[in-house]
């Protein structure tokens, strides 16, 4: 009986092991799993694309200011087509120049990027994740990403899926409360690129000189 027990013990502890590799590969591997696209799907990232963020006062008396991204050109990285993202914000750079900021692509309902400086892609966001199911994504390293609900909704006379999600700090395991955006087309409210603008929400977005995307004309949306 003992010698049963010591043998499940070592069952069980290597299907853990075995478990939480898989986890750690999963999120980490650069080899995805393909998945089949919608021919409905609204990509986020083309040519031409425009978004403007604003960003957070440093205080309640400041003012708050917005910077812009602009999709132009792209750029093979590892055999990889990727689109150039480049930013324009005067405080951060301290002229309206638009600077390179990222490579950006999408393949299986999936975004990655590649920060200008670094090597490595990474995992933007996933329009193709199960609801309920904890992921990571590398603009949050120190959380998993729920996403909670899925919800079709009209933007300016486009039917687009709006995926609402929440993180929970992977050391403390405690959920924020506060919920977040993926908008199908149109990417990520609030920003996510940015280090520290998670707070800086989406003011507006421009698709082959349309607007996609206005903050003040669809206030309701998140």
């Amino acid at each position: 009986m003992k010698q049963l027990f010591k043998i499940s013990c070592k069952c069980l502890a290597l299907a853990a092991i075995c478990t939480l590799s898989f986890t750690i590969i999963s999120c980490s591997s650069d080899e995805w799993e393909p998945r089949e696209v919608p021919e409905d799907y609204k990509p986020v990232f083309k040519e031409g694309k425009t978004w403007t963020y604003g960003t957070v006062p440093r205080s309640y008396i400041g003012e708050s200011s917005s910077y812009t991204y602009t999709i132009s050109g792209d750029t093979v990285v590892k055999g990889k087509k990727y689109l150039k993202l480049y930013c324009s914000d005067k405080e951060a750079y301290g002229d309206t120049d638009q600077h390179y900021f990222a490579a950006v692509r999408e393949e299986s309902l999936r975004a990655f990027y590649i920060l200008k400086g670094e090597k490595k892609e990474k995992l933007l966001f996933d329009f193709g994740m199960d609801l309920d199911v904890q992921f990571e994504i590398d603009p949050i390293p120190t959380c998993y990403i729920t996403i909670q609900n899925k919800i079709p909704k009209d933007f300016l006379g486009t039917s687009r899926l709006v995926f609402y999600w929440i993180y929970t700090i992977k050391e403390t395991g405690m959920g924020v409360s506060q919920q977040y955006a993926w908008f199908e087309g149109i990417g990520n409210y609030p920003d996510l690129l940015r280090r520290g603008g998670h707070d800086h929400p989406l003011i507006s977005c421009y698709e082959d000189g349309r607007c996609v995307y206005d903050r003040d004309l669809l206030p309701l949306i998140y």
